[in-house]
């Protein structure tokens, strides 16, 4: 018989594993929840002190079945291990190495867990291997320790259970991350699980100072701005989307597109795309997901949240338009909308959910990544998948373009009218003037200028959409980055972008330049993109006039903002108005940067196209390029920033990292 030879794991390649499989510390408490909800868990409560965020606290409670010592022994400790047993296991993960979560979040920290017969204490210490104290060989190994009891906050909670887990960290390391990550961890982990499973709950509580301790945890709730959409389609049972059908009808609505409120039906429609069939080895898999997904009416965030005050998140650093994918009741993919490939402007405004356990039957080949963060891309059910996806978006794209265009027609009319009216009887009030003479000339002049100060601004008045680059002159690297990208990669005209420090293109008078302000910001249809590099910004009159004036003429819902250090230079009265905030102070690009750069240019070149009506002419946005995990990156040997677009790295290089040092 030939001789055998086992593997074994040491301390390096756990943390190595563990560190690779989760992006980062708020995945990895996404895991320890699923963990217990894999265990039969109804309830989880996460509790998080970061009052010192170098050396937070975090325990996981849930009260699933807990384990035994023998458990401990033949699965815990077996990473990689076969969780599903038979066809029929529910449990959302199968590779039994979710384990690593609090690997990945701490060094030290215990297991306490019982069941109706047992009740046990586990401590995994491995700060010996990470400070050095310890060396690996290849006769050392690392034992987890039993013990006897340990006090840990909310203890109290864990003893009322008849069974459970609780996982007790200490020293976990939060820091680089602000109070606004944390501000919407509750709609992040809402995430995890579907709209409408009501039958599964997470209870949380963040401590961030000595105040908020004798607070109580809250219940984490899914909330969707259904009220801030225009249609919706699904396939779900009525009962299981009844808080939806109930909004079929006519609304008020505060849109984008208008100066005013205007009268919108929500439609409600269930939807019968045709299957698709994936083939995976020798067997056929029909993907027929259930859910809905829906076009928001807006995505500015203030009128978003007019519409839906209840529900709507108004927070920048939570993204809301996204189509999430779940495989037995917990999330597998966060976004399938970037592999769906639809480029229209009105994709940014698709929501939805999608279930389809048909991705992840026992039988066949594992499709999510390790962390359950991503699906195979090349995976014949993934691409059905996505084929199925497309048609539904492509739908309520093209609705929401067609319903936009409907709109804008009947406003156009309705403007043409008020000015008619408006203008006739001027005309009829002049005419009857005894004594005064009256020229065509004159009739026509006052036309203009009441239908100039009108409430309802006539098309031919107002009819350009062009971008205003506020900034300082001493900041101009960083509206150098918007300004060449829109006319060099894009090939946008110069007339249609304002910018004071183009090279000759404007007149730099103070008489001339107030004009100019004045009338781009007034009389036309302008999106305003506030570059502020320096706390120089708010010593400029001329800085604050553009603010200012952006705010009077309503332009609240077309905002962008690129900013360096955002407490001490951004004025206050900006913080309140912004849509698609960009962080350059570190000029590193990483991944939550790139994306907010992706979503501000293709919100500026959508914007820009509404000056085109044939579509040959319109510029293409941004494709937005599927990133691998962290696994296949690591596989490829490649980093993030080799999958961003190219011309964005060049120029981000050329003039935020070159020229803002």
């Amino acid at each position: 018989m030939a001789d055998k030879y086992a593997f074994s794991f040491g301390y390096l390649a756990l943390k190595m594993l563990g560190k690779t499989l989760y992006s980062n510390p708020f995945a990895a408490l996404s895991e320890l929840i699923a963990n217990g909800f894999d265990a039969q868990a109804d309830k989880v409560w996460l509790y998080l002190d970061i009052r010192d965020k170098k050396n937070a606290e975090v325990i996981v409670i849930d009260n699933g079945c807990g384990m035994t010592d023998t458990t401990i022994k033949e699965k815990y400790l077996q990473v990689g291990k076969k969780n599903r047993d038979d066809a029929d296991d529910i449990m959302m993960g199968r590779k039994g190495i979710g384990k690593l979560a609090a690997f990945y979040l701490s060094n030290k920290y215990y297991v306490v867990t019982k069941t109706k017969d047992e009740n046990n204490i586990y401590e995994i210490d491995f700060t010996g291997y990470e400070n050095g104290e310890i060396e690996e060989d290849d006769n050392n190994h690392q034992y987890i320790n039993k013990i006897n009891n340990l006090d840990f906050t909310y203890k109290d909670i864990f003893q009322k259970l008849s069974s459970g887990t609780a996982i007790v960290m200490n020293n976990v390391s939060f820091a680089g991350y602000g109070e606004k990550s944390f501000a919407v961890l509750e709609s992040e982990l809402s995430e995890l699980f579907s709209f409408g499973k009501i039958s599964r709950k997470i209870y949380l509580k963040i401590v961030t100072n000595n105040e908020e301790l004798n607070n109580d945890f809250i219940e984490v709730k899914k909330r969707i701005a259904f009220k801030n959409m225009s249609k919706i389609l699904y396939n779900l049972e009525d009962n299981e989307f009844k808080n939806v059908i109930t909004l079929n009808g006519t609304v008020i609505k505060n849109t984008e597109n208008l100066s005013n409120e205007t009268t919108t039906k929500i439609i409600v429609e269930k939807y019968n795309t045709e299957a698709r069939e994936a083939t995976v080895g020798n067997k056929t898999v029909k993907i027929n997901p259930k859910g809905w997904i829906g076009v928001h009416h807006t995505i500015n965030r203030v009128l978003a949240h007019q519409n839906d005050e209840e529900n709507f998140i108004d927070s920048s650093f939570y993204q809301f338009n996204k189509v999430r994918i779940y495989i037995r009741g917990k999330l597998a993919l966060e976004n399938i909308l970037p592999r769906v490939h639809n480029t229209q402007y009105y994709a940014h405004y698709i929501e939805g959910e999608i279930h389809c356990d048909e991705l992840d039957l026992n039988d066949l080949p594992d499709i999510t990544s390790s962390s359950r963060q991503d699906l195979d891309k090349n995976d014949d059910r993934v691409i059905a998948l996505v084929e199925y996806v497309k048609s539904i978006v492509n739908n309520l794209v093209n609705f929401k373009d067609n319903q936009t265009k409907e709109d804008k027609n009947r406003h156009k009319t309705k403007q043409r009218n008020a000015v008619k009216e408006l203008s006739n009887d001027i005309e009829e009030s002049l005419n009857k003037k005894k004594g005064k003479i009256i020229e065509d000339q004159d009739i026509v002049e006052i036309k203009h200028s009441v239908a100039n100060s009108f409430e309802y601004v006539d098309e031919q008045i107002k009819t350009d959409y062009m971008i205003f680059l506020s900034h300082r002159s001493s900041d101009k690297y960083a509206s150098d980055f918007i300004y060449q990208y829109l006319t060099t990669v894009c090939g946008f005209d110069k007339k249609y972008i304002f910018y004071s420090s183009q090279d000759g293109g404007i007149d730099q008078s103070v008489k001339t330049l107030e004009k100019q302000i004045n009338e781009t910001l007034v009389s036309n249809n302008t999106y305003v993109v506030f570059c502020i590099a320096s706390e120089e910004y708010k010593k400029s009159e001329y800085c604050m006039f553009e603010g200012g004036a952006a705010w009077a003429v309503k332009q609240r819902d077309k905002i962008g903002l690129m900013y360096n250090d955002y407490d001490n230079y951004v004025p206050t009265y900006l913080k309140n108005m912004l849509n698609v905030p960009i962080n350059f102070k570190n000029t590193t690009l990483n991944n939550d940067t790139y994306i907010s750069i992706v979503n501000l240019l293709n919100s500026l070149i959508g914007y820009l196209n509404r000056n085109f009506t044939d579509d040959t002419n319109k510029k293409q946005l941004v494709q937005e390029n599927n990133i691998p995990n962290s696994v296949e990156l690591a596989k490829l040997g490649k980093k993030e920033i080799d999958f961003y677009n190219k011309d964005i790295v060049a120029y981000w290089d050329c003039y935020i990292v070159k020229k803002g040092a």
